[in-house]
Formats: C-alpha cells, sequence, structure tokens
C-alpha cells in the first residue's frame, strides 16, 4: 500500500494568509512613503523614509528630496542611515560623498570606501 500525504486546502490557505502579511508589510512601507511624498509634508517624508523594514532606495529618494530643498542635515543624516543599513550600498556612500556638509577629512575616507566597493570604477580618480 503506497502512502499518500492529506494535503487539505486548509494548508493552502493558512500558506496564503502568512504571505499576504509577509508582502504587506514592505508595501505598506512603501505606500505610506508615496503618500508622504504626495502631501509634501517633510515631517512625513522624513519617518516615513525611515519606516520598518528600511529601504536604502526609499531613504536616498528622500534624501535627495531633502537636499534638492536645501535641508541637507536631514538629507546627511538619511544617507547615514543608509549606510547603516547596507554598508555595501555604492549610492548611499556617493550621495554622502557629495554633500557640502562633510569636511575633507571624511570625504577622503568615504572617497577610498567607494574605491573598495567599486575598484574598477574609472570615474573615481585620485
Amino acid at each position: 500500500r503506497i502512502k499518500t500525504h492529506n494535503f487539505s486546502g486548509l494548508h493552502m490557505i493558512i500558506g496564503l494568509i502568512i504571505g499576504a502579511v509577509i508582502g504587506y508589510i514592505p508595501f505598506n512601507a512603501d505606500s505610506s512613503f508615496r503618500y508622504s511624498i504626495e502631501s509634501g509634508n517633510p515631517d512625513k517624508i522624513y519617518i516615513t523614509a525611515k519606516k520598518w523594514p528600511r529601504d536604502t532606495i526609499r531613504m536616498l529618494y528622500a534624501a535627495q528630496i531633502f537636499r534638492s530643498n536645501q535641508v541637507e542635515d536631514k538629507a546627511v543624516e538619511l544617507a547615514r542611515l543608509a549606510i547603516k543599513e547596507n554598508p555595501r550600498s555604492f549610492e548611499s556612500w556617493k550621495f554622502l560623498y557629495n554633500s557640502p556638509n562633510i569636511n575633507l577629512i571624511e570625504k577622503n575616507e568615504i572617497f577610498h570606501r567607494l574605491k573598495q566597493l567599486d575598484p574598477n570604477n574609472k570615474a573615481l580618480k585620485e
């Protein structure tokens, strides 16, 4: 006699519910961020850019919004947070490197980090 597994529809429903919950979390963070951008409220943009689960692209997008509105301190803070979340993010390091608020010593350290992340980048000439 061959044994068969009794796979009921209940297992599928449980899997669907778990998958929906897991997928909803990042979807909710992104839609909240999109809504905050549409509102134009800088406080909401800042808060939702840092919302969990944190996303480097979302934080850098918000940092660029703050930079274009001459709010460099929040732009730098978000770039640093993006680096903390993803230390291998070339774009985050590059954003920080291009900040006017970064001193020369830190700029040199960031430059060397950029070269480590992308050693074949010909745009990174010393």
